[in-house]
């Protein structure tokens, strides 16, 4: 083995001077030196994701430049990568800015500054450069992703009730799941929230053609969750956005997927239009026989007056009659304003 000090010593004391000398520098801690680089050009920039998804600076950033990363947190476990043996210097506050963490990639370190991080590349710690593309990242790893939506899940779809007239349900993709429904007449690739209504028979319409941000999907289904059957479906019917008419089966539930094209997600304004095919109920009074006034062709009758109820009001009940106020021999009916007719006659003798 060789040795590491050679000691020459001309007395004992001297000697042992040296042997003590020399233990010592033995024990002294080797440290390794890293540089803190400074960076002069600028390429590609971040914003950490709040929710702890990897975010991709760059595909492309040579050794010697930089990167501006907005959103930093003081408190947050941040690391950054860059593909390769490679090298990281974090400023902060400005592009040489006090120094917030350096070392090779991947580089890990508890943030203690609130505001725009840069993050300065090198190929080593002696802030070598180089003119290859490289794959920079940053995550903030202590940051937990915000909760799905509520009705992520087909078993916790929201109902949209039975409506007059044309209701707006807001609602997001954002942070859902894909499911795995199948193809309903367009395919079925990104994150979506499930709905559910009710059939009474008529026609029942579902869009997004109007309050909605993304390029966004409509599937329908009948059955169950898991078990489904392919209703309709419908993408870009109104620009990026979609609409579908079907007809439905009274009391049958369908399930209604929001999703969107690709992989694409956001916030949406899904608005339902049920076609009314409940008739009105129009409640007449009995039949009433009067007979004419004496020396008169004519009568005066005294009647309760009609009774019009329907499940989406608007409805009226009129008695009509020809010629004048004295209701002459013959007929009258009662008429209900509305979609549905129910006539109850009264004679007159």
């Amino acid at each position: 083995m060789k040795n590491l000090y050679q000691l020459s010593c001309s007395t004992t004391k001297n000697c042992f001077t040296a042997l003590i000398a020399g233990l010592f520098l033995l024990l002294l801690p080797v440290t390794k030196v890293s540089a803190q680089c400074t960076n002069g050009s600028a390429f590609g920039s971040a914003t950490i994701n709040t929710g702890g998804t990897l975010v991709t600076i760059s595909t492309c950033s040579f050794g010697g430049e930089y990167s501006p990363i907005s959103g930093a947190v003081s408190g947050q476990t941040l690391s950054f990568t860059m593909d390769g043996s490679n090298y990281i210097t974090i400023h902060s506050g400005s592009v040489a800015g006090p120094v917030e963490a350096f070392g090779p990639s991947p580089l890990t370190f508890a943030n203690t500054f609130t505001g725009t991080l840069y993050a300065h590349w090198n190929t080593n710690a002696g802030c070598g450069t180089d003119a290859s593309c490289h794959t920079t990242t940053v995550q903030c790893t202590s940051c937990a992703p915000p909760p799905p939506p509520a009705n992520d899940l087909c078993a916790n779809a929201i109902n949209i009730p039975f409506s007059c007239s044309p209701s707006v349900t807001l609602g997001t993709t954002v942070n859902s799941t894909t499911d795995a429904a199948g193809t309903c007449n367009t395919s079925n690739t990104s994150a979506g929230v499930w709905y559910t209504v009710t059939g009474n028979g008529g026609d029942i319409t579902l869009s997004t053609c109007t309050g909605t941000s993304y390029d966004s999907k409509i599937s329908v289904y009948a059955g169950s969750c898991g078990t489904f059957t392919c209703v309709d479906g419908n993408d870009d019917f109104c620009g990026l956005q979609s609409s579908v008419t079907f007809t439905s089966t009274n009391a049958t539930t369908y399930y209604v997927l929001v999703h969107g094209f690709g992989t694409g997600t956001g916030a949406f304004s899904l608005t339902t239009t049920f076609e009314d095919v409940t008739p009105p109920v129009l409640t007449c009074p009995s039949d009433i026989t009067v007979i004419n006034d004496a020396g008169f062709c004519s009568a005066v009758v005294n009647y309760t007056a009609p009774v019009g109820v329907d499940n989406c009001g608007g409805i009226s009940a009129l008695i009509t009659q020809s010629a004048s106020q004295s209701i002459v021999a013959g007929s009258i009916s009662c008429n209900a304003s509305g979609l549905h007719t129910n006539n109850s006659y009264y004679r007159v003798f």
